[in-house]
This record gives C-alpha cells, sequence and structure tokens, in this order.
C-alpha cells in the first residue's frame, strides 16, 4: 500500500481518497494525482482465455453527415462514433455518435462486413451533452440513448418510425 511505501522508502507522499476507481484512474490522467495503487483483481479479465475483438469491415458513414462547421458545438465530432450495441436475436445494430444514431440491418445471408458498409438508416440526436451510452428496449424497435453529464437526459427513439411512416 502507499502506507507501506512511503514508511520503507522514507518518502513524503499524501494519501488523497478517491471514491471510485473511475475517479482515481481520472485523476491520474489529468494530472491530479502523480502516484496510484489499486487492487489488481478488478482490472483482470473476467473471462479466460480473455475475449479479443476482431476488425470485420467499416462501417459506411453518409458524406451528408461530414462535420461542416458553423456554430454546432457537436459539429467537429457528428461523425465520432461514441457506442454500439446489437440487440438479442435480431440481424441489426445500432452505431451512436456525438449527434446521429446510424442503424444498419443484415439482409438475408450477408456478414456483418456487408451489412456496415451500406448507408445506414439515419435519425439525428436530440441535444445529449457527451452521447455516449445506448442500449436497445426489448421489442428491439426502440433504442435507449443518454449521456454522460448529471443530470443527463434519457431518450427513447424508435429507429423504425420514418419506415412506418412510408408506408
Amino acid at each position: 500500500t502507499g502506507s507501506a511505501l512511503r514508511v520503507q522508502a522514507g518518502i513524503d507522499i499524501t494519501h488523497v481518497p478517491y471514491g471510485s476507481g473511475a475517479l482515481l484512474f481520472t485523476g491520474l490522467i489529468n494530472g491530479e494525482t502523480s502516484l496510484m495503487f489499486y487492487p489488481w483483481e478488478p482490472l483482470k479479465p473476467h473471462v479466460d482465455p480473455p475475449a479479443v475483438a476482431e476488425r470485420i469491415g467499416r462501417l459506411r458513414m453518409p458524406a451528408e453527415l461530414a462535420p461542416r462547421g458553423g456554430t454546432d458545438e457537436r459539429a467537429p465530432l457528428a461523425a465520432q462514433v461514441t457506442a454500439a450495441s446489437v440487440p438479442p436475436g435480431v440481424r441489426r445494430v445500432a452505431v451512436m455518435t456525438y449527434r446521429y444514431l446510424l442503424v444498419y440491418d443484415r439482409q438475408g445471408d450477408e456478414d456483418w462486413a456487408r451489412a456496415v458498409a451500406r448507408s445506414p438508416k439515419v435519425e439525428a440526436l436530440p441535444w445529449l451533452p457527451q452521447a455516449e451510452a445506448m442500449g436497445w428496449d426489448t421489442d428491439s424497435r426502440h433504442v435507449f440513448a443518454t449521456g454522460e453529464f448529471v443530470p443527463a437526459p434519457l431518450y427513447r427513439i424508435d429507429v423504425d418510425a420514418a419506415a412506418d411512416e412510408r408506408q
């Protein structure tokens, strides 16, 4: 621990308690603290062997979603992916950026690489500071979206509403 190091090494360090591991890591990254002691167990993978991500394709980001500048502070990050979610048993993926919700549907027997290479359905997100969390409702038609700030709104977005209106 830090106390043992201080005594054994004869160095002057100050204990600064943090409320959570997330706050501790943020403090270290931001330079608020220069040394940390953290239990190893939460950092170990909980799957043996650890799951490894594999790149299967590239998302096709529609050109019209590219940032154009202006007064909207989200414009430079409009196309930056912040979250993605696949509903259980359904052949679709929702991808969230700071400004848009993109929905890619698989057709027939195609793989995900082909599905995400096509233009997605696009929904503009309502104003959502730091839109970085999302998940599907049990109906696989609605996506819940929220941001990092407290309090942050929680939106339920119908990703098939535009298709219903065209019919």
